[in-house]
């Protein structure tokens, strides 16, 4: 499959729709859609997702190793990203995360072009791995996290800054072979 074009009215994407479907090269613009099912994209050639219409979650492997896929606009009352709901999509160098409460395991695992600082001060939970191998640059917020998840090799992570959390446990290789970290501070302003 090289091209396909939605009708306006899309409201639903089954388990596995376009899965597979690496020579498919267009961008994924679906604003009546309010239920999509686990790998809907996953393995496909998608260049964008610019609108998802109402979901409010991301389903499992939902574009998990779309090696073209660069960005991703998440609506406003999408809060719950689920288990490797975007890994393996290593040109992804660009997502809204702001309103997002929720992360599952693997889910930016080895996206290497994902550049972003991890600025979450909503988050409740983060799963395992959600961000190893991916291209973080820094982290300021993890919300209400208590446990450091493993970040290990993101290569291109510098800094650390979580003063104002309530980090109490670090979870195993937490920034194992993170190569380029320089500064972590947990410590917050007031402790100084």
């Amino acid at each position: 499959l090289e091209s396909i074009t939605f009708p306006p009215n899309i409201t639903e994407i089954g388990w596995d729709c376009l899965r597979g479907t690496s020579k498919l090269s267009i961008d994924i613009s679906l604003p009546k859609l309010k239920v999509a099912g686990a790998d809907s994209f996953s393995g496909s050639g998608i260049t964008k997702i610019t609108n998802l219409g109402s979901l409010t979650a991301i389903p499992t492997r939902f574009a998990n190793g779309c090696k073209n896929l660069t960005e991703v606009v998440l609506p406003a009352q999408c809060i719950e990203l689920s288990n490797s709901s975007f890994s393996g999509c290593t040109s992804l160098s660009s997502i809204n995360l702001e309103h997002v409460t929720n992360i599952g395991d693997y889910s930016f695992q080895n996206c290497s072009a994902l550049a972003i600082e991890i600025n979450l001060p909503s988050l409740n939970s983060l799963g395992i791995a959600a961000f190893s191998s991916s291209g973080i640059t820094s982290i300021t917020s993890l919300g209400n996290i208590i446990k450091v998840p493993n970040f290990s090799s993101c290569k291109s992570l510098v800094s650390v800054d979580l003063g104002d959390s309530n980090i109490e446990e670090f979870d195993y290789n937490a920034f194992a072979n993170c190569t380029a970290l320089e500064t972590v501070n947990f410590l917050s302003n007031d402790k100084n």
